[in-house]
């Protein structure tokens, strides 16, 4: 694909957690940026085939506070994108300490 597809999977995101159902990506190039991760996110794809490119935003995927998040068959792209220093390009995890 070649448009910005941020919305669209964000709104699968939301809708697959909610379930606490896993969120299939079949083999391709999705891509988006600023993705939100919660609580019991789950994200698979199809190892070596499945790819999520960085277009916009300071992080491809974030979550804050959330548990139960898992990543699978999944390559993340920073999309050579250039990030300030203290930003992580790919992924923007915090938790309660």
């Amino acid at each position: 694909a070649s448009d910005d597809q941020t919305q669209k999977l964000q709104r699968a995101i939301d809708r697959a957690a909610r379930a606490r159902q896993p969120l299939w990506l079949a083999g391709g190039l999705y891509r988006a940026g600023d993705l939100k991760l919660s609580a019991g996110s789950q994200l698979a794809g199809m190892r070596g085939a499945t790819r999520i490119a960085l277009t916009r935003g300071l992080a491809l995927l974030s979550a804050e506070g959330a548990d139960d998040i898992s990543l699978s068959g999944i390559m993340l792209d920073g999309g050579g994108q250039t990030q300030p220093p203290d930003r992580h390009a790919i992924a923007d995890f915090r938790w309660d300490s």
